[in-house]
């Protein structure tokens, strides 16, 4: 052997940086940049609604996490009468809540008389009531069933249609829209502010929902007298939580509506942001994994004199497995995710860059144009 595999000189060889930029260069013009054509809009829209903390979300009890004690969620998916959703709406508010919040749209019509128990039920309560909107095409009004007859009620648009997330994982909500006339509050927004009023936050921000730090208990109608104590200047969030009218997918897997709507406050409230790993440092990242990983596999080429690729390949699943767990115990405890998408690439091209450069480099003895094979790690 040439080199000791902890020595310097064999660490900055020059040939573990071309194998290393031979394979991000490969990477960039067969498979990234192809990727990034309309033709395989399919192939990139898979690979960028998947994350590897999804596998630790789908895996883990959800049941186990804890129980937020702050927000909680009353599901009338039952029921479907509006008088009868107003009764609902004045039993939440003699549990002496501190914040409404009604993600539900009630489309207007001519139940008159429902209409009518309905806005006097909400103008009587003195919690702070926010309710779920629609916001225009141009994201310059917010307008909903109670506007402007009640103009005490805070109104707030949600994620879940803004974002038209209905055919693909819902990770993300935003915090506002700015317009040229105006900043439209999104309905977690709201929440969050009329519970914690010097609540900061970010303008325009779109954000990763927390799915992993609590679960939010939902509650019956039946049962929200058992849950008096427990509603007592908190949050209650009443929607349909449990049939598919407001159903969505999430990396959780199905959740309901006002539940994201729950989460993504919760998440505002105590700062629980997922940060994403820019992308500039995913790929520095990347490369020196990769280069890493190159310096290995030519160790092994050199201990066995040959390129195994029974061992690269184990090698690979190994520090791959390996990888995957790390980011995982950094996205549930410290709620960064770490892209490593370029780094699983670099790894999975190392065994065929590593055998293509030392036949390059034998093809090159053989023609007699290489000038100072000893100076090489592998001939």
């Amino acid at each position: 052997m040439k080199h000791k595999f902890w020595s310097f000189r064999f660490w900055l060889h020059r040939s573990h940086l071309y194998i290393t930029l031979g394979i991000f260069l490969f990477s960039f013009l067969v498979i990234y940049i192809p990727l990034n054509t309309s033709f395989f809009d399919p192939v990139t829209r898979a690979f960028e609604d998947f994350r590897l903390s999804d596998l630790f979300l789908r895996l883990s009890d959800r049941n186990s996490m804890p129980e937020s004690n702050e927000i909680f969620v009353v599901d009338v998916t039952s029921i479907r009468n509006r008088k009868a959703i107003a009764e609902t709406i004045a039993e939440v508010a003699a549990t002496s809540p501190k914040v409404i919040a009604l993600d539900i749209m009630f489309p207007d019509d001519d139940r008159s008389e429902d209409n009518l128990i309905l806005m006097q039920t909400l103008d009587t309560i003195p919690a702070t009531i926010v309710t779920a909107s629609e916001v225009s095409d141009d994201n310059n009004v917010l307008s909903s069933f109670f506007t402007p007859a009640l103009p005490q009620l805070r109104e707030g648009y949600t994620n879940t249609t803004m974002n038209n997330t209905y055919s693909k994982c819902l990770r993300t909500y935003t915090t506002t829209v700015t317009n040229e006339d105006d900043t439209l509050r999104s309905l977690p927004l709201q929440i969050a502010l009329a519970y914690q009023p010097s609540l900061r936050y970010e303008k325009d921000a779109e954000q990763l929902i927390n799915y992993s730090d609590v679960h939010i208990r939902k509650v019956l109608p039946t049962d929200i007298s058992l849950f008096a104590d427990r509603f007592k200047d908190k949050i209650v969030v009443i929607g349909i939580a449990s049939g598919k009218e407001d159903l969505h997918l999430t990396p959780v897997g199905d959740l309901s509506g006002p539940e994201i709507v729950a989460l993504s406050a919760h998440t505002l409230i105590h700062h629980r942001e997922i940060t994403e790993m820019p992308v500039w440092l995913g790929v520095v990242l990347g490369f020196l994994l990769t280069y890493c990983f190159v310096v290995t596999c030519s160790y092994l080429h050199i201990k066995y004199e040959k390129t195994d690729n029974i061992r690269i390949t184990l090698s690979a699943i190994l520090v791959t497995i390996l990888l995957v767990f790390i980011n995982l115990i950094v996205n549930h405890f410290f709620h960064y995710s770490i892209s490593l998408i370029y780094a699983f690439t670099g790894i999975v091209l190392t065994g065929n860059a590593l055998s293509f450069y030392v036949g390059w480099l034998l093809w090159l003895q053989e023609k007699k144009k290489l000038k100072h094979p000893e100076k090489t790690l592998y001939l």
